[in-house]
């Protein structure tokens, strides 16, 4: 049926997409755009949720980008030592990209 056809949603990236990933479990994409930029966006409602800009050199772009798990919730970190110090953690995501002059960048 032609509505099962018709897009969700329709965003503006500002620039042309070189990669996608979707991470259905937080409800979040990533694109990689041939101006360098790196965005996230909502998958519920299409809206961009931020940019970012990895520092790289002239004629350098983010050739691919994905969101990864960093920790679960309720892992441990240590903060310190000694009794106390472990503390559950929330859960942490991040994105990671890859650029074309062969360099990766990560951000929480």
């Amino acid at each position: 049926d032609e509505e099962a056809m018709e897009p969700l949603h329709e965003m503006d990236m500002d620039g042309q997409v070189l990669s996608l990933s979707i991470n259905e479990q937080i409800g979040c994409g990533v694109a990689a755009l041939a101006n360098g930029r790196v965005a996230l966006f909502s998958l519920d409602d299409g809206e961009v949720l931020g940019a970012w800009r990895p520092p790289m050199g002239l004629g350098v772009h983010a050739r691919s980008a994905l969101i990864v798990q960093n920790s679960a919730a309720g892992d441990t970190q240590f903060r310190g030592f000694g009794e106390g110090q472990e503390v559950p953690e929330e859960d942490v995501w991040s994105v990671a990209c890859g650029a074309s002059d062969g360099t990766m960048y990560v951000r929480r």
